[in-house]
């Protein structure tokens, strides 16, 4: 399945400012879709492989990190917002990771939401 708008403004936010940093990620975008999405209850992962319907991008096998952002997502639900991070593993998007503050809670659904500075 696709990424959802929330989903790919996500990795946008995170990848954007970063893009002459790390091209080869920003270049992955439009050919992620969806593997798997897990909820932890107070956060989640959104799990990412490339789609096998277009030709894969380049990617730098040796690259392991984890890409932060000073952005968040500030939503209704819930109320403090969702913070999020960047697994790339083998060189490859392998999945977002959303985590909200203090001990909120979170069912995963995001009606309304705005990406903005911390």
């Amino acid at each position: 399945m696709k990424p959802s708008s929330f989903e790919l403004d996500v990795l946008h936010a995170i990848l954007e400012p970063q893009r002459l940093k790390y091209p080869l990620l920003y270049a992955q975008i439009p050919h992620l879709i969806v593997t798997k999405r897990e909820l932890t209850g107070v956060g989640g992962y959104t799990y990412f492989s490339f789609d096998p319907t277009t030709i894969p991008p380049k990617t730098d096998s040796s690259s392991e990190q984890i890409i932060t952002s000073n952005k968040m997502a500030e939503t209704d639900s819930p109320p403090s917002g969702l913070g999020f991070a960047l697994d790339v593993t083998a060189g490859r998007i392998n999945f977002l990771e959303f985590f909200t503050f203090g001990d909120e809670q979170w069912d995963g659904s995001i009606d309304k939401y705005k990406i903005v500075d911390i």
